[in-house]
């Protein structure tokens, strides 16, 4: 047995008298959840029926060329409570087979801990947009962009940013609401996309001297534009049911 390429295991068959090795290659090495993803194969049988499944589950099937060639498409599976994964993709034709491994991760945006003073530091964590790309955050008040902050730059595959600093940027922080958009983007624009959305909560603690503290409330799957989710990071291990019509849900 021998490897071709990065990430294929190579079986041999017998075809026509000849040895082949078959191999997989996928369009990406990531994918958002339910993303459309298409895997080319090579070295199956002519005319063959193959049959493509991802994590150990039968997504299909698709006819391989007289060359051998084959393409397969699927969609991404969800995944639940988790941030991201790596499946196994394998393909056979009853003789030949390959396999290789893709990440499929959701477009999400994390704070730990969920509630910290304004001026304590707290661990960013953004995941799903693009890769190497620098990732701002934009700190919305009422409508307006009152400050920003740059991130890093999306590193891997899938385009993943962590970074510890300041829960907010030095600045008059008014109480209330305030909207966090992750994006590309220096410049802010509600229809910027990709995008993540979520709502923090920016209040008042009473101690022995008055400060502000803020609450990363923000947890929904995305709507239909697919803005990104966002759940609290804090202490909550699962998201909450979709909701119809927000991109972000705040309490």
């Amino acid at each position: 047995m021998r490897r071709i390429g990065a990430a294929a295991i190579v079986a041999f068959a017998a075809w026509g008298g000849t040895a082949q090795a078959a191999t997989l290659t996928p369009d990406k090495e990531c994918y958002l959840e339910r993303e459309q993803a298409e895997i080319r194969g090579s070295g199956f049988g002519p005319g063959s029926a193959v049959s493509f499944s991802f994590g150990g589950d039968l997504v299909g099937s698709a006819a391989a060329d007289a060359a051998g060639n084959v393409l397969g498409s699927f969609i991404a599976p969800s995944l639940g409570t988790k941030a991201a994964r790596s499946f196994r993709v394998q393909a056979t034709d009853g003789v030949n087979s390959a396999t290789t491994r893709v990440a499929v991760t959701q477009r999400m945006a994390e704070i730990t801990p969920g509630t910290a003073r304004l001026d304590r530091r707290v661990l960013y964590r953004v995941r799903g947009l693009r890769a190497n790309r620098a990732v701002y955050v934009h700190y919305v008040y009422r409508g307006k962009e009152r400050m920003r902050r740059r991130l890093g730059r999306a590193a891997g595959p899938c385009g993943t940013v962590t970074t510890r600093t300041r829960f907010f940027p030095r600045g008059r922080i008014s109480r209330g609401v305030w909207t966090l958009q992750f994006d590309h983007r220096r410049t802010y624009s509600r229809g910027t996309t990709p995008k993540i959305r979520a709502q923090v909560r920016v209040f008042r603690t009473l101690r022995s001297s008055a400060r502000r503290s803020a609450s990363w409330s923000g947890h929904a799957r995305p709507a239909a534009s697919w803005s990104g989710t966002v759940r609290i990071a804090a202490s909550w291990s699962r998201l909450v049911a979709p909701t119809a019509s927000w991109s972000a849900a705040g309490r």
